[in-house]
């Protein structure tokens, strides 16, 4: 039996709520990285939760089965299309130690979660990779670096996205061989 793995996946016009539902109500596992932003109606500013990275899902599921599920929805408005790594030409894959590193920093309700996409990628590889040993993101690793001249760790999922911490404090940092 193939084995479950997270697949990021496209879609159009902002819809990757819809197609978390779509996979949600399959019993698939999803995530979208969410946070906090404002929206104007009728001269009302509200504060609402929206999609931090728009037109992108991840989906834990084998590739078999996103195959036929991308079939099904071909031409509906729950239709997808695989990210593709450009240097294998394959579907992009997450392993499951940067996808919880990942969620643990997206998840956190804090201001002053930064969220980059993948032209941003490379600047943040050159910083010492690190774990935080406590605080609100104990366990994450990632690069170490500043941003806004506060000392974060970012943590990035190969070739599609990166999120950054608030600011951690030295003491909290401990380097990975």
């Amino acid at each position: 039996m193939e084995e479950t793995k997270w697949y990021a996946l496209g879609t159009s016009y902002c819809r990757e709520q819809k197609l978390k539902a779509y996979f949600d109500g399959k019993g698939i596992e999803t995530y979208v990285p969410m946070q906090y932003g404002f929206s104007e109606k009728d001269g009302k500013r509200k504060r609402v939760l929206k999609p931090a990275i728009h037109n992108l899902v991840f989906v834990k599921s084998t590739k078999e089965y996103i195959k036929s599920l991308k079939i099904i929805t071909s031409g509906s408005s729950n239709a997808f299309r695989w990210l593709i790594n450009p240097s294998t030409k394959e579907p992009i894959t997450i392993p499951d130690n940067q996808m919880i590193n990942f969620r643990k920093v997206c998840d956190m309700e804090l201001d002053g979660i930064t969220y980059f996409t993948s032209k941003d990628i490379e600047f943040f590889k050159k910083g010492d990779f690190v774990r935080v040993a406590g605080g609100p993101f104990e366990g994450v690793e990632g690069y170490l670096t500043r941003i806004h001249k506060d000392r974060c760790v970012v943590v990035v999922v190969d070739g599609l996205a990166a999120v950054a911490t608030t600011f951690v404090h030295p003491s909290m940092l401990e380097k990975v061989e």
